[in-house]
């Protein structure tokens, strides 16, 4: 559990959007709003990006957009995994999917406009809360008698 200092800066990355979306108070949560600053922002593209066969199908998507089944037979998956992974991906908002107009069965896949962008936003701003915490931390020690 987060108190102080920590917990304060913790409140105002949140915004408080997430928190009045689930109908929870900043008081009520404490230090938990790191976590569902996390949730919001965070957590759903770190888990898609875990896997190794979802970076790997994100890298073949950097070149350009792919079908479904491309994606499967360039990674070496049959088609159930694949659209798992797929699923993953797309839920996760890193990547979108659409259908040309000739044959609606085919599903082309697309790196989202915009996707990292969430993503690096929130690592910047945990990495800037992180510098602060630790240069809070340096001078407390720094100003600690020897024991």
């Amino acid at each position: 559990v987060l108190t102080g200092d920590v917990a304060k800066s913790f409140g105002q990355m949140t915004g408080g959007t997430f928190v009045q979306q689930a109908g929870l108070s900043a008081s009520e949560l404490g230090g938990g709003l790191a976590v569902l600053r996390l949730a919001s922002i965070g957590a759903l593209p770190l888990a898609a990006l875990a896997d190794p066969h979802r970076r790997k199908a994100i890298d073949l998507l950097r070149e350009r957009p792919r079908p479904a089944g491309e994606l499967a037979r360039d990674l070496g998956l049959p088609a159930p995994a694949m659209s798992r992974h797929l699923r993953a991906l797309r839920d996760s908002g890193l990547v979108e999917e659409s259908h040309p107009p000739f044959d609606a069965r085919v599903r082309i896949y697309a790196l989202r406009s915009g996707a990292m962008i969430e993503l690096l936003r929130w690592l910047e701003e945990t990495e800037a809360m992180w510098i602060e915490q630790l240069a809070a931390f340096k001078a407390h020690l720094e100003k600690a008698p020897d024991a």
